[in-house]
């Protein structure tokens, strides 16, 4: 979910856990914003709308907050258009009209917008909220009933087999004209074996675990798309077989794939066990206009050569240190550790110095936002002109790694939120972590 504001290129994400004073204030912000821009920009800024969500998949709604005046002939026959591509792609409209005015008031097209497309007018949050209700119930009820933790989220990590499996996004998809197609998705696959969940065989003074990890993505129509397999073979000193166990196992493939919708399936085969287990996911490819963007963001480690095993043709560091990354964070109750969250962000360059905050959250509740330091200088205005990039950052592109030491929390549920701000636009990007007693 996103929202878009006339005279701007840029998409706001609106996340799950956004409390509603937050969003609505958020919504209401764009929509005074864009009072000041012309019926072009309005027009401009509700196609580019239509056509991002015609890439989405399940129900497609797209909600408008204006204060319309009467538009033109060529308004008129735009609107006209854009009702046509809803219809097309069953994009439903919404009208939140601000400014008083009765349905029809706006101009004929205007109010088929909605009507024609299976949305209606609104004139306060409260009917919004009922109408869109109305609309998706059943999705409704769904993510409330997912968004309740289960009997097994207070326990410790099991020694059971298992893998965990991501793509990472890395960058952000960008669109450069709204006939263009969407770039490439650039991420990271990521597999990840705890190595306390493999057997292993103890021979002679020594110790040795095999294991074979297989990923394959798949596209909407079952499709697979592409397929990996790796055989590890792990040994060392009999003596140091307990600290291994608390390392990983690691299978990292940088990948780019057309932007769209993929499902992701995973597999680790004990060779010596003979057992195999099996972890499915998907992954989706967002849309972002030139402008501030982010990755995918993840909980990460030091990576330790000593008890950590990793094959592929990405290494994921910062400043020089290996990270090892934590697919199923997970940390004892009321026991102080290092948070380490690691993403990166594409600011715009000629906009002001980005912030960056953290909060963290439980059950929708904050614990408190820490703002982050960031020093990079995006342009040396020291030069003369409007500045210059500098030399390492000409691509506009910053890992960022935030380190929160002596960490400590109550057994839970919890979400990681980090927030960059540049100007008027803003990115969440979110990691969930829980908290087990011991």
């Amino acid at each position: 979910m996103e929202v878009r504001r006339a005279g701007s290129r840029d998409g706001q994400e609106l996340l799950k856990f956004m409390k509603p004073p937050e969003l609505e204030k958020t919504l209401l912000a764009a929509a005074k914003e864009a009072q000041a821009e012309t019926q072009n920009d309005y027009l401009n800024a509700l196609e580019v709308a239509s056509y991002s969500l015609a890439r989405a998949k399940g129900t497609r709604v797209l909600v408008t907050f204006l204060d319309p005046p009467k538009f033109n002939r060529d308004g008129e026959a735009r609107l006209q258009q854009i009702l046509e591509q809803c219809k097309s792609k069953s994009i439903a409209v919404f009208v939140l009209e601000l400014g008083g005015q009765a349905p029809g008031e706006g101009g004929q097209a205007l109010d088929a917008l909605a009507t024609g497309s299976g949305g209606q007018w609104a004139r306060n949050f409260e009917d919004l909220d009922k109408a869109l209700g109305a609309l998706v119930p059943a999705q409704v009820e769904a993510a409330a009933v997912a968004a309740k933790p289960t009997a097994a989220a207070s326990n410790a990590p099991s020694n059971e087999l298992q893998v965990y499996a991501r793509l990472v996004k890395t960058a952000p998809i960008q669109i450069a004209k709204i006939s263009a197609k969407l770039g490439p998705m650039t991420g990271l696959l990521i597999l990840e074996v705890p190595m306390r969940s493999l057997a292993f065989k103890s021979s002679g003074g020594s110790y040795e675990a095999k294991a074979r990890l297989t990923a394959n993505i798949k596209d909407a129509n079952g499709t697979v798309v592409w397929t990996g397999t790796k055989d590890y073979s792990v040994k060392g000193p009999a003596a140091k077989l307990e600290p291994r166990k608390a390392g990983a196992m690691y299978y990292v493939r940088e990948l780019q794939l057309p932007a769209a919708k993929y499902a992701l399936e995973a597999k680790v085969e004990d060779l010596i066990a003979e057992k195999s287990a099996v972890v499915n996911g998907e992954a989706e490819g967002a849309n972002s206009l030139p402008g501030l963007g982010a990755s995918d963001l993840m909980f990460v480690r030091k990576f330790d050569r000593s008890v950590d095993a990793m094959q592929g043709d990405s290494v994921i560091s910062y400043e020089g240190e290996g990270l090892a990354p934590m697919l199923s964070p997970a940390f004892a109750a009321n026991e102080p550790f290092q948070l380490e969250l690691f993403f990166t962000f594409f600011p715009d360059m000629n906009g002001k110095q980005p912030v960056l905050t953290l909060d963290i959250l439980s059950k929708g509740q904050s614990n408190g936002i820490t703002t982050l330091a960031f020093t990079d200088k995006l342009r040396d205005d020291s030069r003369s002109g409007s500045g210059s990039a500098f030399a390492g950052e000409q691509k506009g592109k910053f890992p960022y790694l935030a380190r929160i030491g002596n960490a400590s929390f109550n057994e839970g549920e919890y979400e990681a939120v980090i927030e960059v701000k540049q100007d008027s636009v803003s990115q969440k990007r979110a990691a969930h972590f829980r908290v087990y007693r011991k």
